[in-house]
């Protein structure tokens, strides 16, 4: 599973923008090839609602392109995202919180 590491590929402590996660969106496409895009949030003080939609519809593109509907997305250590659950289900994806608060979207439901 490859991780991308917000903190040090953005180089920021908070991510607000749109254009922020498509600069993201290249290390989510590399990273989808282990069939998980794992985006790992330690050193990220706050994510904002744009940044987040966006990099869902980054992650509804790479599906698109693969084809693959089985690919995952997984924010790891995202505790102070709890309002941005209801973005991710507006967009058509399941989302859910492991025990460790890992937040696992995917098309294809839980599983």
């Amino acid at each position: 599973m490859a991780t991308v590491a917000l903190s040090n590929l953005s180089g920021k402590s908070v991510l607000i923008t749109r254009p922020a996660a498509r600069d993201v969106a290249p290390a989510m496409q590399a990273a989808s090839r282990d069939g998980t895009i794992t985006l790992d949030t330690s050193g990220i003080l706050r994510i904002g609602v744009s940044f987040f939609d966006e990099a869902l519809l980054v992650f509804q593109d790479i599906i698109s392109e693969t084809g693959n509907d089985d690919l995952r997305l997984v924010y790891r250590k995202a505790p102070t995202m709890q309002s941005l659950k209801r973005l991710a289900h507006n967009r058509g994806f399941a989302l859910f919180e492991t025990p460790s608060g890992e937040w696992v979207i995917s098309r294809s439901g839980l599983r």
